[in-house]
């Protein structure tokens, strides 16, 4: 019998341990990365409220100055206004010309030559993974790009026609780790394979590099 070279050696246990250790610990830093950011900023918001208003002064006039609650008062009185900051911020940005306030500081800061990198892809990032599934994105598909026997996923966007009447698919191509940049293709319907892997999936494939993907999908015509 001949030895089949495509066929790939199974692995041993200590590659499927260390797989899947890594894929653990990456997973874990996409989970917690974002949530140490989130954590972050409020606490600069909290600080930052905490000196504008002088909160240890105002729980002591609030109450006796050598209570022991005055700490306690002290943290719930940061945390209301820190909501309430929150909240007028909030009413800023969806109000016309809150917006173009937002928009003209945004200006300045995608001047600054490294600030503007960090703040574009972290603000992409966010509103690509925040928009709500099957919003943008009608489907998930594969298509081979940008070769023939190679498949990349895609998004279908929707379809178009051409003035005879023949349909296209539209297919945003998303790039890794960053899905906010990409490639359209137009391509027929028949070149087009659907597949039941949801967007969020899709997404954080995406994002991750592949280590976060189901185990298995299902393809259709």
């Amino acid at each position: 019998m001949g030895y089949n070279s495509t066929m790939q050696e199974p692995l041993s246990l200590r590659q499927r341990l260390w797989r899947n250790t890594r894929s653990r610990v990456i997973a874990g830093i996409l989970f917690v990365v974002p949530v140490g950011v989130t954590f972050w900023i409020l606490e600069l918001l909290f600080k930052f409220v905490g000196g504008v208003l002088h909160i240890n002064d105002l729980a002591e006039n609030l109450i006796k100055r050598d209570s022991q609650w005055v700490p306690w008062v002290a943290l719930a009185i940061g945390f209301i206004a820190t909501l309430i900051l929150i909240y007028l911020i909030g009413i800023v940005a969806t109000n016309v010309v809150g917006r173009r306030l937002l928009q003209f500081g945004e200006s300045l800061i995608l001047r600054l030559p490294i600030v503007k990198s960090i703040y574009g892809s972290a603000k992409q990032v966010v509103q690509t993974v925040s928009v709500p599934e099957g919003s943008q994105f009608k489907s998930v598909v594969l298509i081979e790009f940008p070769s023939p026997g190679m498949w990349s996923l895609g998004f279908n966007t929707g379809t178009m026609q051409d003035k005879h009447g023949k349909k296209f698919v539209k297919v945003y191509v998303p790039t890794t780790p960053n899905p906010t940049s990409g490639f359209l293709e137009l391509l027929a319907e028949e070149d087009v394979k659907k597949t039941d892997i949801t967007v969020e999936d899709a997404l954080k494939m995406i994002i991750s590099g592949g280590i976060l993907s189901p185990e298995k999908f299902e393809i259709w015509p």
